[in-house]
C-alpha cells in the first residue's frame, strides 16, 4: 500500500483545484468570443 505524504496531497488537491479554475475560465472565454463573433456579424448583416 502506497503511503501519500502530505506535501504530495496538498499537491494533487492544488492541481485540481487549478485545473478547474482554468477550466471554468476557457469555457466562459469561448462563451464571450462566441458572442462577440455574433455581434460581428449582426453588424456586417446590417450593413
Amino acid at each position: 500500500m502506497d503511503t501519500l505524504s502530505l506535501e504530495d496531497i496538498k499537491a494533487d488537491e492544488i492541481i485540481n483545484i487549478l485545473s478547474n479554475i482554468i477550466q471554468k475560465h476557457l469555457i466562459k472565454i469561448k462563451e464571450t468570443t462566441r458572442g462577440e463573433e455574433d455581434n460581428e456579424q449582426k453588424s456586417s448583416n446590417i450593413l
